[in-house]
């Protein structure tokens, strides 16, 4: 059973802070439902909203990349902070200082072996299972 609460602006706070991540982008709005239910959670939750922020900016990046046709690895790259650009204030006042996230992702692609899943889905639906994977940077 749920109930929807109202919703609140969450203007300032360490929620919408978080949210901004480590892209390029400049302005966000955040209109976020809470909803209370006497059932349990189904996972750990931790994070002060870290996690349904990383989730909300995901979704719409990969949304955006389906709508204009570009792959998913090549969205989020184009979005991603640069050495060059840092230290980089975010619209929540969040400063970055170091860091190379497309040498991260490079990483990221090379371990999780991004090229192969072709072919180790193709493996998977010969023996009767679904493989799937996903992308947040």
């Amino acid at each position: 059973m749920c109930w929807p609460t109202t919703r609140k602006r969450f203007r300032g706070s360490l929620r919408a802070k978080r949210r901004s991540a480590s892209n390029t982008c400049s302005t966000a709005r955040v209109l976020k439902p809470g909803v209370l239910t006497n059932t349990m959670a189904t996972g750990a939750y931790r994070g002060a909203g870290r996690p349904e922020g990383n989730y909300l900016i995901e979704r719409l990046v990969e949304k955006a990349g389906r709508e204009m046709g570009i792959d998913p690895v090549e969205i989020r790259r184009r979005n991603l902070l640069k050495p060059g650009d840092l230290p980089h204030t975010t619209y929540a006042g969040e400063v970055y200082d170091s860091g190379d996230f497309p040498k991260v992702l490079d990483g990221l692609l090379k371990v999780a072996d991004w090229k192969g899943y072709d072919a180790r889905a193709a493996q998977s639906k010969k023996r009767g299972k679904l493989r799937g994977r996903g992308l947040a940077a």
